[in-house]
């Protein structure tokens, strides 16, 4: 009878205990005083599909790990040929070598040129003897942004449209070839220096825990409580990483400026918030939505100026937009909505279109975000142009609890920046309500 009794308690034991290590294996392994990391690599993002779509497509371009805690990227500043006047010309009334052109041009967009540079203006010429072809003569002073001097081509021609006519605002300018004699020199060249900008790597910690109740309960329930919330903690690991990309504000970093202060902490720039605040031309506002909002930020978003032949731009969006297009086909014969699977994400509709091709990802937390269903809202992104710089790859850490808590503790950690190239150009951009 004694030995069935206690055949049933060490069952019962066993049973309930089963996850106890035992006090002379803890003594031979030590994990009293261990803490133990688990690098989980790409395991980790089992549920990245689903909580992290575009965090998922940018790291599926793997690109180069960040080296350092602040990363730096470069753009090459585009040289422009063809440029618009911001101010009225007045037609030369007599023949003269020299015609300043004061105040004409945006500030630096004369640097677009050199000296002796054709220039072909967008006006036709009325008057007898006058012409839109001239030549850089002076750039003036590097102090002048604004201001050069310009000579015709032909030296009995006058510049200009007739006598004392105004060449009005906002005339476009092609900048062409160059009017050197032979054996002349050169002349000074224009500076192609890339523009420099920074993102810093922003640290993620996700800590999850339960106490020695919780794991007596945990007892009846299938696995255990830890494996419960790990799974539940990596998927919020993932959402929170997303959520950063999109909605964090703009980039900041503590300065230490004393020895005292060897602590840095930083925060990278979300993406809506880059784009926003950027110069894309590919910005659009409103108050009230209607099909013409949609159709000035699309014919500014499709620059065929942009090194872009695809002319393509993978989405996210709210449902209201995915909405608009449904509806849009009702009034436009010809629009259709197409699963595209190229991305390896479920969801993903493709539109073409007068102007480009959209990949839309109706994506959960901009929805929620802006959840007026006559409120579209889509971040319109070039994925080639984003570039993912991990620098700690996600891991757990285990056991990281103080020695005096009953409780038992775990963290998830990762640290990771991007760099958003040309974002002042139209190869991003946001459509929003106001």
């Amino acid at each position: 009878m004694f030995k069935i009794l206690r055949t049933i308690m060490l069952f019962l034991f066993s049973g309930l205990y089963a996850n106890v290590t035992p006090y002379g294996e803890a003594l031979k392994t030590g994990v009293f005083d261990s803490m133990i990391n688990i690098d989980y690599g790409d395991e980790v993002y089992r549920n990245k599909v689903l909580h992290a779509p575009l965090l998922y497509i940018i790291d599926m371009m793997r690109s180069k790990p960040a080296g350092t805690s602040t990363v730096k990227g470069f753009d090459e500043i585009v040289q422009k040929s063809q440029v618009t006047t911001v101010a009225a010309i007045t037609s030369q009334t007599a023949l003269a070598t020299e015609l300043t052109l004061t105040d004409t041009f945006t500030a630096n967009e004369k640097h677009n040129m050199v000296e002796k540079q054709i220039l072909q203006f967008n006006f036709v010429p009325v008057g007898t003897n006058y012409t839109n072809y001239c030549y850089v003569s002076d750039k003036m002073n590097s102090t002048d942004t604004t201001s050069i001097k310009v000579t015709p081509i032909v030296a009995t021609e006058y510049f200009g449209i007739a006598n004392g006519t105004p060449v009005p605002t906002s005339t476009k300018v092609n900048i062409l070839g160059t009017y050197f004699q032979d054996y002349s020199g050169s002349v000074s060249p224009i500076s192609t220096s890339p523009t420099t900008f920074t993102n810093y790597v922003q640290y993620f910690k996700t800590p999850f825990g339960y106490g020695d109740i919780a794991a007596k309960e945990n007892l009846y329930i299938k696995g255990t409580i830890m494996n419960r919330l790990e799974t539940d903690k990596r998927a919020i690991h993932l959402a929170e990483n997303e959520q950063s990309l999109l909605f964090q504000g703009a980039a900041w970093q503590k300065n230490v400026t004393t020895s005292l202060l060897t602590e840095q902490n930083a925060t990278m720039e979300g993406l809506i918030y880059a784009i926003k605040n950027s110069s894309s031309p590919a910005i659009k506002s409103y108050t009230t939505f209607s099909y013409d909002k949609f159709d000035d930020w699309q014919w500014n978003l499709f620059d065929p100026e942009l090194e872009d032949q695809a002319e393509k731009r993978f989405t996210i969006c709210n449902k209201a937009m995915k909405k608009f297009f449904t509806d849009l086909k009702k009034d436009k014969p010809g629009v259709e909505l197409v699963a595209n699977d190229t991305y390896g994400l479920p969801g993903i509709k493709t539109i073409e279109t007068d102007a480009g091709t959209f990949d839309l990802l109706t994506h959960a937390k901009i929805h929620r975000w802006n959840s007026d269903k006559d409120k579209p809202y889509a971040v319109a992104l070039t994925l080639p142009m984003i570039e993912f710089n991990p620098m700690i790859p996600t891991y757990l850490a285990l056991n990281i609890q103080d020695n005096d808590e009953t409780g038992r503790k775990g963290e998830y950690r990762s640290a990771w920046t991007y760099k958003l190239h040309n974002r002042d150009t139209a190869y991003h951009g946001l459509l929003y309500n106001l």
